[in-house]
């Protein structure tokens, strides 16, 4: 009988082993997907910064070259003031879009990766439904 209880005692050593091999596996896994969607989710940021990088650079280059073809100081004084005012709203639709598209990924990586039970139940909180509220006071800025 003294035989019989080693053994039990070993299979159950045994099962508990592959138990937490597979635990192990699962939090590996989980932890490489998180991995992934985080490294997707900063290409596509980073993909999105240098698109709106050389579109800057593209608008930049035009003012310098409508610069260039001016005759006159109040046409170069204008453009100078519509570059200015581009950048300062092209930064902050950067600042925005960054801001945006970090609390989007901090969510889906969060919804790939969950720490409680909570997580994953409730999405990210909207900016977009005080979105009109906004559109205002940005026209109002861009002026």
């Amino acid at each position: 009988m003294a035989e019989f209880n080693r053994s039990d005692d070993a299979r159950s050593g045994i099962a508990l082993g592959y138990e937490t091999t597979a635990a192990v596996a699962r939090q590996a896994e989980v932890w490489a997907s998180a991995q992934r969607e985080l490294l997707s989710g900063i290409e596509a940021m980073w993909t999105g910064w240098m698109q709106r990088r050389r579109e800057a650079f593209d608008a930049s280059t035009r003012s310098l070259t409508q610069i260039c073809e001016c005759r006159d100081l109040v046409d170069v004084v204008q453009i100078q003031q519509q570059w200015l005012a581009d950048a300062v709203r092209r930064t902050a639709s950067d600042v925005s879009a960054l801001a945006d598209d970090a609390a989007a990924l901090t969510w889906r990586v969060a919804r790939v990766a969950p720490t409680s039970d909570a997580t994953g139940q409730h999405g990210p909180p909207t900016r977009r439904q005080g979105a009109e509220d906004e559109a205002p006071l940005r026209r109002e800025a861009a002026e």
